[in-house]
């Protein structure tokens, strides 16, 4: 099982949230590169 395999929900939950992104990423202790790789995936 990969750690984030609900990539999208948490682009979503960032996204709602209204902070940059980068802070969102640091309070959830996720690696801001790797978010910005999920915004580059396809949605299918």
């Amino acid at each position: 099982m990969n750690k984030y395999e609900n990539w999208r929900e948490l682009v979503s939950e960032c996204k709602a949230s209204g902070k940059p992104a980068k802070t969102w990423c640091q309070k959830h202790n996720i690696p801001y590169y790797t978010y910005r790789g999920w915004l580059r995936r396809p949605e299918t």
